[in-house]
């Protein structure tokens, strides 16, 4: 079958060695502790959660403001503490006594801001939310950049795809076959196409692992809960997070495309190479310079650097990345069959 014969020759050898070292790459990288920086203590969110977990109410953002008041009133006392304690005001046991509080207050000021900012986030868009431990969830979104991982993978894989027909000049002998030109060029595509979409959707499933292992229970929870996350409270946080990764990998799914174009129009290795990495990688290398905005809809690279919104339209980011997929098959399959060299 010829595209069972496409696909030994382009995951042959070297090619699959590379796949596998990859995927080892991205699981040791997921696995390896992180430290991320917060606004908040993760710690003394878990404790407040003890008190405060469950169905957010009006009750909760007036206990929560209430501690607030009192954590202020302790600060803004230390200095007259310290002062009447210097001039024999008070004893010694009472300043430790204010000293424990004033230290377990500054240990949990920013953490009660952090709650309270989340409880105003829900009144602001009228939100039925669940209050949890969400840090896991809310690291592996904000931390979800556009993954030179999979961009090199595909890179390296669709450059040979066709790429190595010209190089070893069997493409002049391969069109003169009675399948060598459309069902050839078609084997190939489909081949890259769905590679690419195997690759990437591992790949993101490997980046979820970690968090899974830490914080499945919550994994259900609508994706409302979290911070910038206003959708409808039907979509929970794993439905989120697998939708997000089937978009990018439909859209990986473009890159590769896009490199067999490129590939079949100047044929030399080494120039697939650099263009395709200066039109596929370079921009998300520069999206912060040129910022996202209408760019998503139509130059991959940017949207692959950031999670889809609630104010993004999916239908038309899925519609813009089938026809590119469609465009680019197209033209990669007029050009490969065409009788002259490019």
């Amino acid at each position: 079958m010829l595209i069972s014969f496409e696909l030994r020759k382009i995951l042959s050898g070297k090619a699959m060695l590379i796949v596998f070292a990859v995927i080892i790459l991205q699981a040791v990288i997921a696995f390896i502790p992180k430290n991320y920086e917060h606004n908040y203590s993760p710690e003394v969110y878990k404790r407040y959660l003890t008190e405060y977990c469950g169905e957010y109410t009006q009750d909760t953002h007036i206990r929560l403001s209430a501690r607030q008041a009192e954590i202020e009133e302790i600060i803004a006392s230390h200095e007259e503490y310290a002062e009447k304690y210097h001039n024999d005001l008070i004893s010694f046991e009472e300043y430790e006594e204010h000293n424990s509080a004033y230290n377990k207050a500054s240990a949990e000021q920013s953490t009660v801001e952090y709650l309270l900012q989340k409880c105003g986030y829900y009144d602001e868009h009228g939100i039925r939310a669940e209050l949890f431990y969400d840090t896991d969830w809310t690291d592996l979104f904000e931390n979800m950049s556009f993954d030179y991982l999979i961009g090199l993978v595909i890179l390296l894989i669709a450059v040979r795809v066709f790429c190595d027909e010209y190089s070893s000049g069997s493409r002049s002998v391969i069109l003169t076959t009675p399948k060598g030109k459309r069902d050839t060029a078609l084997s190939k595509l489909v081949i890259i196409v769905t590679f690419a979409f195997a690759v990437s959707a591992l790949m993101y499933a490997v980046k979820l692992m970690p968090t899974m292992r830490e914080s499945a229970e919550y994994a259900t929870k609508p994706v409302n809960d979290l911070l910038s996350f206003p959708f409808d409270d039907s979509v929970t946080i794993i439905g989120y997070y697998l939708k997000d990764s089937i978009i990018k990998s439909l859209q990986w799914c473009d890159i590769a495309a896009f490199i067999c174009l490129i590939s079949v129009l100047l044929q030399n290795r080494t120039f697939v190479y650099f263009v395709s990495f200066v039109f596929t990688l370079c921009p998300a290398m520069t999206s912060d310079l040129i910022g996202y905005n209408r760019a998503r809809y139509f130059f991959t690279s940017y949207s692959l650097g950031m999670n889809y919104s609630c104010g993004d339209n999916v239908a038309l980011i899925l519609t813009v990345s089938v026809f590119k997929l469609v465009l680019f098959g197209l033209l990669t399959g007029r050009v490969w069959c065409s009788s002259h060299a490019i």
